[in-house]
């Protein structure tokens, strides 16, 4: 068997530091020893030096000539893993096309690739973690200020958006014991809101209303959700975070998200309606906005700095939801009747959901910090698929628009055909619209 020193692949600069001469380096192997892994296994490799052919000089590869070559360190502080960027990349896809795939299992089949090939097995995943939040972390940066993106304002919306809905999800929560790999929270409060903020606007709401000591969920109608509560008194045992409360415009794009200790209750959906607020939203859908929003009323008669949280917004009660509610609640809230709202639905957190929910297996055991950036990047993935079918869903929404607006349209010239209205119809037509005056008052007193 023949042995030979193989150095890691690098670009070689075109100076040398010595002699400054151009073209005389080449790339030599050095007497270290570094573990890189791709997508075919681990290589154990010599690091990379470059040996000068003028002046005989030899210089170490320093971390820009490997990171420059496609090659991303174990570690800011330890080089003896080298990963590269395609191995990363690809992680990452598998990792949020398929949500809630394993990594240790990721590091398994990489190690099984290398002993097929007769190569060391051996891969540290708590290395490969490190590695792999950190080149997350930069890709987030690049984006962020090198291409000026941002991640989590819709480009159908702006900066403007017309409706926000709110929704929790209760598969994301996470163990009390879950330790993980814990590090330093990388992607700070950027969509996930801290618990410091959450909890000091918590605090302005519990000094107008405060902690109830037991908690009923809100009713209207037949129709019972365990969103429909003011407060959370009992959590789920053993939880850390008994999962996410988001909300997102209404083409689905993931706006903010509020971590839940106990349970969802309107202190999270107030929090994110005064977010709405100040984003110059108009409508607030909720899938229990008759009870919430005489919640917020209490609270803005109270103190000043929330009128504008029902005076300039408008509650919308999510119409697939509303459907399950007393009639006066979907006569005062229902979409239907919301002018300006066009074909808004107020559902569109529950197609989120439903990917963000296959995040759970994962997350749940990971520490408190590591999980606050997966979801982060997870949302940022979802954004950035959802922009990239932009061009094929705002052209669909606008057929329906057309459709319906035929529809009403056709309904307008029927009516007109008719002619104009003689004293029977004019009499009945008032009947009508006091008939009318008359079921919405009933629906403000029933409500």
């Amino acid at each position: 068997m023949i042995q030979q020193d193989v150095a890691v692949p690098c670009v070689v600069p075109t100076n040398c530091q010595k002699c400054l001469k151009t073209g005389k380096l080449c790339l030599h192997p050095g007497s270290e020893k570094i573990a890189v892994v791709t997508k075919e296994g681990r290589f154990d490799l010599s690091y990379p030096e470059f040996k000068c052919s003028e002046c005989e000089g030899v210089m170490k590869a320093a971390e820009n000539d490997l990171i420059s070559s496609g090659w991303w360190p174990g570690s800011p502080k330890n080089m003896s893993y080298l990963f590269s960027a395609d191995l990363l990349i690809m992680w990452n896809h598998l990792v949020h096309k398929t949500p809630g795939t394993s990594e240790r299992k990721f590091i398994e089949t990489l190690c099984e690739i290398s002993k097929r090939s007769g190569w060391s097995g051996t891969i540290r995943r708590q290395t490969f973690a490190i590695s792999n939040k950190y080149y997350q972390y930069m890709e987030y940066l690049v984006e962020v200020e090198a291409k000026l993106r941002e991640l989590f304002t819709c480009k159908a919306c702006g900066r403007r958006p017309l409706a926000m809905h709110i929704d929790g999800i209760m598969k994301l929560y996470r163990w009390l014991s879950s330790k993980g790999v814990d590090y330093s929270q990388l992607l700070n409060n950027i969509v996930i809101v801290s618990d410091a903020v959450f909890q000091e606007h918590k605090e302005k709401i519990n000094q107008i209303k405060p902690k109830l000591r037991k908690v009923s969920k809100d009713t209207c109608g037949g129709a019972s959700y365990k969103a429909g509560k003011s407060d959370s008194v009992n959590g789920r045992t053993g939880l850390a975070e008994t999962g996410i409360v988001f909300c997102t415009c209404r083409h689905g794009y993931l706006l903010r998200g509020v971590d839940m200790e106990k349970g969802e209750t309107y202190h999270h959906v107030h929090y994110l309606n005064d977010y709405a607020v100040r984003s110059g939203c108009v409508f607030l859908c909720y899938d229990v906005v008759c009870q919430y929003w005489t919640f917020a009323e209490d609270l803005s008669q109270a103190n000043n700095e929330f009128k504008p949280h029902t005076e300039i917004m408008k509650p919308f009660l999510s119409r697939w939801h509303g459907e399950t509610y007393a009639w006066y609640c979907q006569i005062l809230y229902s979409g239907y009747w919301m002018k300006g709202a066009g074909l808004t639905t107020g559902e569109t957190t529950e197609q989120s959901n439903s990917k963000m929910a296959r995040y759970g297996s994962s997350t749940k055991h990971m520490s408190r910090a590591n999980r606050r950036d997966h979801l982060s990047q997870a949302m940022i993935y979802y954004n950035t698929e959802k922009e990239e079918r932009m061009p094929k869903l705002l052209p669909k929404m606008l057929a329906s628009l057309n459709a319906a607006l035929i529809r009403c349209t056709q309904k307008i010239e029927e009516i007109i055909r008719l002619g104009p209205p003689n004293p029977e119809s004019l009499a009945r037509s008032k009947k009508l619209k006091d008939y009318f005056i008359q079921v919405k008052l009933m629906a403000i007193i029933q409500n």
